[in-house]
C-alpha cells in the first residue's frame, strides 16, 4: 500500500527488486503495470517507475511501455507518487496494490 497525504511531495515505495539473480547482461525490453486504488485519483496526481537514471509517468492505472528499454534489468525500481501543490489531501490518495511486470532480455537480437 503507497499514501500521499501531503501535496508537494513525492511518497515512494520500497526500492523492488528481481526475485531471483538476473544475467549480467539483462536488459529492459518493455515495463507492465496494474494499480488499484481506494477510488478515483484526484486530477492533478502523477505517478512514475523509476530506474536509476530514468524515470517512466504512467498515463493509468494499467499499461505497458518500452520506455526503460536499455536499461540494466537489475536495478531496483520504485513507484513514485506526487501530487503538485502544498497542503494536505483530503481523503489521501491509497494505492491498494501495485504489480510491475519488467521484461528484458539477455545478449543481443539479430
Amino acid at each position: 500500500m503507497l499514501i500521499l497525504s501531503q501535496r508537494g511531495y513525492v511518497k515512494s515505495s520500497p526500492p523492488m527488486r528481481p526475485l531471483s539473480h538476473l544475467p549480467a547482461a539483462a536488459q529492459v525490453t518493455s515495463v507492465y503495470w496494474r494499480i488499484t486504488t481506494d477510488g478515483a485519483l484526484p486530477p492533478g496526481v502523477s505517478m512514475m517507475i523509476c530506474m536509476p537514471g530514468k524515470c517512466l509517468p504512467l498515463d493509468g492505472l494499467a499499461g505497458r511501455s518500452d520506455a526503460l528499454a536499455g536499461i540494466p534489468a537489475d536495478n531496483p525500481l520504485v513507484l513514485e507518487l506526487n501530487m503538485a501543490g502544498g497542503g494536505a489531501i483530503v481523503p489521501p490518495v491509497m494505492l491498494k496494490s501495485y504489480q510491475i511486470q519488467v521484461n528484458y532480455r539477455t545478449g543481443t537480437i539479430r
